[in-house]
């Protein structure tokens, strides 16, 4: 597992990360908030995610408390930009508040993962 911290650009950010390598896929653990003021470092999380030789991203949102319209977006750009590069973006292990705000914003959310859960 591995730590990210935020970037210079949030050093006191609201969000929180850690990275599991699973073979080809990458698991991302989310802790926090999912706004406009962390979707800079959330770029940042993609960007090790990716990092190398990519594979699959699958973000788990189990930890995540609040999801805000800039998260949506966000994930949906993330999402775009593996698309482009035919890898996949997995959604999975949302609150069920923030599996609505998910829904509503035409995030798909995966029901099951093909990874390990999160430490």
């Amino acid at each position: 597992m591995t730590v990210i911290a935020p970037p210079a650009c949030c050093p006191s950010s609201f969000l929180q990360g850690n990275l599991v390598p699973q073979g080809s896929t990458v698991l991302l653990c989310l802790h926090g908030d999912i706004d406009v003021d962390t979707t800079d470092h959330l770029a940042h999380l993609f960007a090790h995610a990716t990092a190398g030789t990519p594979g699959d991203v699958v973000v788990d949102l189990a930890g995540v408390d609040f999801l805000g319209a800039a998260g949506v977006r966000a994930l949906l750009i993330h999402a775009e930009d593996l698309d482009r590069r035919h890898l996949r973006l997995q959604v999975v292990n949302p609150r069920p508040l923030i599996h609505e705000v998910l829904r509503i914003g035409g995030v798909p959310v995966t029901d099951t993962a093909e990874t390990l859960p999160c430490p």
